[in-house]
């Protein structure tokens, strides 16, 4: 601990708790257990001055005190609950990677908690801080083997922002090694404008995949082979309509625009865009397929020969990911609203 912080410390102390601390601080961390508890205590004084200047302190002592701070909260007043969660608000949200890991579990257990009080103060800073919960949830996302494209973690993004760019997206396929544990991370997107993809082959049972749904308001999971064609389409008239064309995906490489209407997929016919994800399901990934289409003016119908591509990882940047949908203005859904990429 620096000469600096210790001097600040010993000062508000010297209020707090009387010169018998100044020695324990000067120690290493866990000596300064003691102090903690004390300042943990302070929280609770029918002092004002004591509350208000334990929270500083507590805030400026760091990880260390978020540990014993969170033990103390499940017993302790509301007075004490409530500058509890500002602490752990300013951890969460600080530039400490230990404060912030700390900070993060402590509001997560807290949110779940049976006391009420508890419960909604904690989920009242996580919905606050949407932005920070969503890339927290994305870092483990990756360190267990998710992919993640077209997102880049910004302060305040809104679900509407993600309108202009496509929404981002998170892709489970076989290298996923969090199992049902690390899914609670996925049910941290909740609210965050995220598609999710569940790719045939991820280590995961049916049960944890359905209840992995359930725990979504929207039906914002959907579920892909290990082959990827690279567009968005909705049900036409005469097939499924082709309303966008993933940038640098197999579907642009073979020509095929916004606007088309794929009318058969290697002779059987394709009545609308369901029934496309559930051919392509039967593929594999560097396969050739071939596409029979309308393109205006729609007069003969064309065929397209389309290797398929792999889900795997693009850049993680909204601005220039190579997933980024590139919508075409004259492309206009017609029935039921568009379906997620394929």
């Amino acid at each position: 601990m620096s000469s600096k912080r210790n001097i600040l410390i010993l000062s508000c102390l010297s209020v707090l708790a009387g010169p018998a601390y100044s020695q324990v601080l000067q120690q290493e961390e866990p000596a300064n257990r003691p102090v903690v508890e004390t300042l943990i205590t302070k929280l609770e004084s029918p002092d004002f001055r004591d509350r208000q200047q334990a929270t500083r302190l507590l805030l400026k002592l760091g990880p260390a005190t978020l540990k014993p701070l969170k033990n103390r909260v499940y017993d302790g007043s509301l007075e004490l609950a409530v500058r509890a969660m500002s602490i752990f608000e300013s951890a969460y949200v600080g530039k400490d990677p230990t404060a912030v890991a700390v900070a993060d579990e402590a509001l997560e257990e807290l949110a779940r908690s049976k006391r009420q009080e508890l419960a909604e103060h904690a989920q009242s800073v996580l919905v606050r801080n949407r932005a920070t919960r969503t890339k927290i949830a994305v870092a483990n996302l990756l360190r267990l083997g998710g992919e993640v494209d077209n997102y880049a973690p910004k302060q305040n993004v809104r679900v509407e922002d993600f309108q202009r760019d496509g929404p981002p997206l998170l892709i489970l396929n076989k290298n996923w090694k969090g199992g049902v544990e690390g899914l609670k991370y996925v049910r941290r997107l909740k609210g965050a404008g995220f598609q999710i993809y569940l790719i045939d082959g991820a280590p995961l049972s049916e049960k944890a995949i359905t209840e992995l749904e359930a725990s979504f308001d929207a039906p914002v999971i959907a579920r892909r082979g290990t082959a990827m064609l690279g567009i968005s389409g909705a049900r036409a008239t005469a097939g499924c309509l082709v309303l966008n064309v993933v940038e640098g995906k197999a579907a642009e490489k073979a020509g095929l625009r916004s606007g088309d209407i794929i009318q058969e997929m290697d002779g059987k016919p394709i009545e609308d865009f369901d029934k496309l994800v559930e051919l392509l399901r039967n593929k594999q990934a560097d396969e050739i397929i071939e596409l029979k289409l309308l393109r205006e003016p729609r007069d003969q119908p064309q065929s397209v020969r389309v290797k398929l591509g792999h889900w795997r990882r693009g850049n993680t940047s909204r601005s220039d990911s190579p997933s980024q949908e590139r919508a075409n203005p004259a492309a206009k859904p017609i029935g039921p609203p568009p379906k997620l990429k394929k």
